[in-house]
């Protein structure tokens, strides 16, 4: 039986699919008919089997079209727009449409191959959800410290102090719905223990690391620094050689360590150790602090692998 490749482009209401071998296209509204219409047309063609599935990161919207796709045992990619955007560059095709971009994704899975998204239980997807909400509250919570530090006019105050006080309220309930979504499952709770003893790894780190990182301590120290989007990317031509900056990868993750290794250099007596002697070096800051960070990360790995390696 010959595999097939699919590539999907979704959109809030709809989303195009295109079939590399078969140069098959189709176009299906984005809700559970639509997922079903298009996995009975792919059976259709029964002597192909899905190798993978390949959609990009589409800030929300492939969610369920990926879920839907992985309970029914097929390999779904959920790849990096940016990976895809210059990979198209490269091929200098400026034409753009939803059936293209399907086929481009196409294209790309043929090429690349990557491997299929980790699956998340129930729970994990919950806690993924909380955190995400956590997350959005606090950024409006620090929108409103500027909009005070701005003084606005007495009534204006008003409003944001009860805001404030609503946001407060929340967090707290998100939190405490955080640590009980954790408690409920035995594997995420001792997983979340095993974390919990590495100094600097608070509740709010760990939560993002359960639902953004189910790779951690499945993959190889390159691959899971790589991933996390830790990596220096040294740029060189000539005699010209940069020193080297991280981009790309899991934001989310990235963010959740900055604030772990801020605080690992002060209890931590490993990361403060590595953090004294980069700064004896005479290394800035910022190369410190991302060492850390990535320090950090290895070690959690290693941690949590001893521990699949055991459950």
């Amino acid at each position: 039986m010959n595999c097939i490749t699919i590539g999907v482009d979704m959109s809030k209401d709809k989303f195009n699919t295109f079939i590399h071998e078969t140069q098959q296209s189709g176009q299906y509204p984005n809700d559970d008919r639509g997922f079903a219409s298009f996995l009975r047309d792919v059976k259709k063609l029964k002597t192909l089997k899905i190798e993978r599935i390949i959609v990009e990161h589409t800030g929300g919207y492939q969610r369920p079209f990926v879920k839907y796709i992985q309970s029914k045992k097929i390999n779904i990619c959920v790849v990096n727009p940016r990976q895809v955007y210059h990979y198209i560059q490269s091929f200098k095709d400026s034409a753009k449409t939803d059936e293209i971009d399907a086929k481009w994704l196409a294209r790309f899975g043929v090429d690349k191959k990557p491997e299929p998204t980790f699956t998340l239980s129930l729970v994990e997807e919950k806690i993924r959800e909380l955190n995400k909400l956590y997350n959005e509250f606090i950024s409006v919570q620090t929108l409103c410290k500027q909009w005070l530090d701005k003084k606005p006019c007495a009534q204006s105050i008003e409003h944001i102090k009860q805001l404030q006080a609503f946001l407060k309220e929340q967090i707290k309930q998100i939190l405490k719905e955080l640590q009980d979504a954790i408690n409920s499952n035995p594997a995420i709770k001792a997983k979340s223990e095993l974390l919990q003893q590495t100094r600097g790894i608070g509740n709010v780190t760990i939560s993002t690391i359960i639902s953004e990182l189910p790779e951690l301590g499945h993959l190889s120290k390159r691959q899971i620094v790589a991933l996390v989007g830790l990596a220096p990317m040294i740029k060189q031509s000539g005699k010209f050689k940069s020193n080297g900056s991280i981009r790309g990868g899991r934001k989310n993750v990235r963010n959740a360590l900055y604030m772990a290794a801020v605080s690992a250099i002060r209890y931590n007596h490993v990361i403060h150790a590595y953090y004294s002697r980069l700064r004896l070096s005479g290394k800035p800051f910022k190369k410190i602090i991302v060492a850390c960070m990535r320090k950090l990360l290895i070690h959690l790995n290693v941690e949590v692998s001893k521990f699949f390696a055991l459950s």
